[in-house]
């Protein structure tokens, strides 16, 4: 019975594998594989350039000699790239470790097709530039650096990007730390990881290159960090957030849900007691001038006599 059993799963996967291998058609790209549904030959040929480019970007960024092949599958349909990973809405890709695999949502509904492949490609070659001390690189650092690396500025827009602050306001290390993959602070987080590794950059020219060669060379990630930039990551947050002009905490509360209701509610208030205020004024009026009517009165009649 036990062999029946196993004759029939290998029978499922001798007739599964060609059925979903034939629903992909792979393209080389720079090293890697770039798989797109059958009938999509236009969108590879536009993707598979672009890959190419970004690859040999971020791989010298990373300083990484050598690329070990891993595929890339790209969806021209959100609906599908849901259905195929289960991710909500607002995730357009994914990068899995440690083979480096890529899913992403290049149906351009949601985002630029260039700057989610080049997130979930530094994802996946950091992966390959620390091999087994990938663990040690913290998720919202690792967020951080694909984030600056898929959106890259020239050095004179580091000052800029590292001043960016979420409507949440700033994030603690704890905050940061359990942001990712699906805490409540998630999207500040993204924000405010790219934001911290563009001061990095802007303060320490190359401070992301020293980082992960130090943690590729089996450094811990404090030792790495105090390696790359001379900090520690306390040190850093405090950095980071002195560096942000005090009129942007501002502008960012104010623009928080968190204070708009109670904004609104006090805006609604003061108009309706302004209201309130006005009519009771108007009224006190019509009394004065009713007051006087009646005591004219009499006073007329006394001249008519």
């Amino acid at each position: 019975m036990r062999w029946l059993w196993i004759a029939w799963v290998l029978v499922c996967l001798a007739v599964g594998l060609p059925l979903s291998a034939a629903t992909w058609v792979g393209y080389p790209a720079g090293g890697v594989i770039l798989y797109v549904r059958p009938g999509q030959e236009r969108l590879a040929r536009e993707l598979a350039p672009m890959t190419e480019q970004e690859l040999s970007r971020i791989a010298g960024e990373l300083e990484i000699t050598q690329i070990h092949s891993f595929p890339i599958f790209a969806y021209a349909s959100d609906v599908d790239f849901m259905r195929d990973t289960g991710k909500r809405p607002e995730l357009l890709g994914e990068s899995l470790s440690p083979g480096g695999e890529i899913r992403i949502d290049v149906s351009g509904t949601q985002g630029s097709p260039r700057q989610v492949l080049a997130h979930e490609l530094t994802h996946s070659l950091l992966d390959q530039r620390l091999g087994p001390y990938i663990a040690r690189l913290p998720d919202w650092v690792n967020e951080g650096i694909a984030g600056h690396l898929s959106d890259p500025v020239d050095a004179n827009g580091l000052e800029g990007v590292s001043r960016m602050i979420h409507r949440d306001g700033v994030l603690s290390l704890d905050e940061l730390n359990a942001a990712f993959p699906s805490g409540p602070f998630r999207d500040a987080a993204y924000l405010q990881s790219r934001s911290m590794i563009a001061w990095l950059e802007w303060q320490h020219p190359g401070a992301v290159r020293r980082l992960t060669a130090a943690l590729a060379a089996g450094r811990s990630f404090p030792q790495a960090l105090r390696t790359a930039s001379g900090l520690t990551t306390e040190k850093w947050l405090t950095g980071w957030r002195r560096n942000v002009p005090a009129i942007f905490y501002w502008l960012t509360f104010f623009a928080s849900p968190a204070v708009y209701s109670p904004l609104a509610a006090i805006l609604i208030w003061a108009v309706v007691r302004r209201y309130l205020r006005k009519k009771a004024e108007e009224e006190e009026e019509d009394t004065s001038e009713s007051e006087t009517e009646e005591v004219n009165e009499p006073e007329q009649l006394l001249e008519d006599m």
